[in-house]
């Protein structure tokens, strides 16, 4: 894998993987449960059955019922096994070769559920908020906010407003697919007057009231049963590796140079810092 900016001020909120199997009740068995508590328990200590977990009487479910979840005590990081899915989402990001080697582990639980080898679809999901930039001016328009740090070909919708009037949010999306493998990657984004992005699953998500713009990427590859997107656990590291490029491109053709220099390479300590010197001088720089 190549080598990676990590940066000290990241702007996600979110990282979601999913895979798709073949429906099975096998999932509600014992031995899955067992499993996934050897991979997550001192990890992922909160563990919750959504269905009676058993051997000698599994229940039905449809593919996105969940059969369990497990959570941190921080609520920050997730496995959900679900009867014809897995997920695994993180609120806390280190690295994505941190959330890879989380997913090899559950790719080894899940060896204990045989349907669950042909992976059908592999999906990686990263949810980012860019706060507002140091002394950004909206007078103009959300837009004469972000043009400096968002990629140009990202505002054509913009270029043409009402008379008298300016923008207070948009939001618009594009679709990619790739020319080499068969993955596909969506692109929403947009700006908005405060955070919008609120988590459907088990973690907690911290809400903060102040502009944004959100880049959320979701790339997959997607298969049948007959033709599976991979049979291993190689293969589907190896699809998620790709996918995950395909995110990578996408955020980085989005953003800009001055974006990562002035926001995203800015230590959350100088940020700290300067509220400090606000709030000391009555929130006046």
């Amino acid at each position: 894998m190549q080598t990676r900016e990590i940066y000290p001020n990241p702007p996600l909120r979110l990282v979601a993987v999913e895979l798709r199997f073949p429906v099975t009740r096998q999932a509600a068995s014992v031995d899955v449960w067992d499993a996934f508590e050897e991979a997550f328990g001192s990890d992922l200590p909160e563990a919750d059955a959504k269905v009676k977990v058993a051997d000698d009487v599994l229940p039905r479910g449809s593919r996105f019922t969940p059969v369990f979840v497990r959570t941190s005590e921080e609520r920050d990081r997730a496995v959900t096994l679900r009867y014809g899915a897995l997920n695994v989402e993180f609120s806390r990001y280190g690295s994505y070769e941190d959330l890879r080697h989380f997913l090899a582990r559950a790719l080894h639980a899940l060896e204990t559920l045989p349907q669950a080898r042909q992976i059908t679809r592999v999906g990686i999901r990263y949810v980012n908020e860019i706060r507002r930039p140091p002394d950004a001016v909206y007078h103009g328009g959300v837009e004469f906010a972000w043009r400096d740090y968002i990629h140009p070909g990202l505002f054509p919708v913009l270029n043409e407003l009402p008379e008298a009037l300016r923008t207070s949010w948009f939001s618009a999306g594009l679709g990619f697919h790739s020319a080499t493998s068969l993955g596909h990657t969506y692109l929403a984004y947009g700006a908005t007057p405060t955070s919008s992005v609120e988590s459907d699953g088990p973690l907690i998500l911290n809400h903060f009231d102040e502009p944004c713009f959100l880049l959320d990427i979701d790339s997959y590859q997607a298969g049948r049963v007959e033709r599976p997107v991979a049979d291993s656990e190689p293969e589907v590291l190896a699809t998620l590796d790709r996918l995950h490029d395909s995110v990578e491109a996408v955020f980085n053709y989005c953003i800009t140079d001055k974006l990562r220099d002035e926001v995203l390479r800015r230590s959350r300590q100088k940020d700290d810092e300067e509220d400090a010197e606000d709030s000391d001088s009555g929130g006046l720089r």
